[in-house]
């Protein structure tokens, strides 16, 4: 499983998040936050308004008092139109797609 730069974020505070932004359907966002970045991805089992980071997302450390404050979303989770060139395809191949799907 791929976690390098990878946190998690509380179902709560990603619901807050999603009602400020006005966008349906958040899952996942792309973060500054604390002196750190990376993608935060939504945890269920987290407690009231928790952000885990993890220590690959963390790029200098960060304590002033009022930073806690401030989350710069970059970015989040949206339909993107997706196309299949040659790499998908042999990585598609490898994993058992026969050629007639194609």
């Amino acid at each position: 499983m791929y976690t390098d730069g990878i946190g998690k974020i509380s179902e709560d505070l990603l619901e807050r998040i999603s009602l400020k932004l006005q966008i349906r359907d958040l899952a996942v966002i792309q973060v500054r936050y604390k002196g750190a970045k990376g993608i935060l991805v939504q945890d269920k089992s987290l407690g009231s308004s928790e952000i885990h980071l993890r220590p690959s997302m963390i790029k200098y450390g960060c304590n002033h008092d009022s930073a806690v404050r401030y989350l710069d979303i970059l970015d989040w989770n949206k339909y993107k139109v997706g196309f299949l060139n040659r790499q998908t395809i042999i990585l598609l191949k490898s994993l058992g797609i026969s050629d007639k799907t194609f």
